[in-house]
């Protein structure tokens, strides 16, 4: 399966081992992601804490967060992130999903153009 990926710079950016880290790359979410963090994270604090499961869910997705190590980006590290660090992922996550949806389009377009029908969009 495709994964969409995003590339973006935090506003304020994240501590980790004395440095301040900012550029990150995130990908788009599956459901996978959201059935997983429960066998990854604390399930019982992620049943009762949404906000808790919409870190996790960010925290899975990041692909590089300046050169902290992959196994080191955690919830806890996000969860010591400013609000606008956290906006700055999840509107960089909307925009590979929107990404996909727009990849996907025009993939179902080229189909309907192969098979010689017309679009079903109006």
């Amino acid at each position: 399966m495709k994964q969409f990926t995003v590339k973006g710079t935090l506003p304020i950016g994240v501590e980790h081992d004395g440095k301040v880290h900012t550029e990150f790359e995130i990908r788009s979410a599956f459901v996978r992601d959201s059935v997983e963090v429960y066998d990854i994270y604390d399930a019982e604090r992620l049943g009762r804490n949404e906000l808790y499961s919409g870190v996790c869910l960010t925290c899975y997705r990041i692909e590089s967060l300046g050169d902290i190590p992959l196994l080191e980006i955690t919830p806890d590290l996000l969860m010591n992130m400013f609000n606008e660090d956290l906006r700055a992922l999840n509107d960089a996550s909307d925009k590979a999903a929107a990404n996909a949806r727009s990849f996907r389009d025009k993939d179902s377009d080229k189909t309907s153009k192969e098979a010689g029908g017309a679009s079903s969009k109006a």
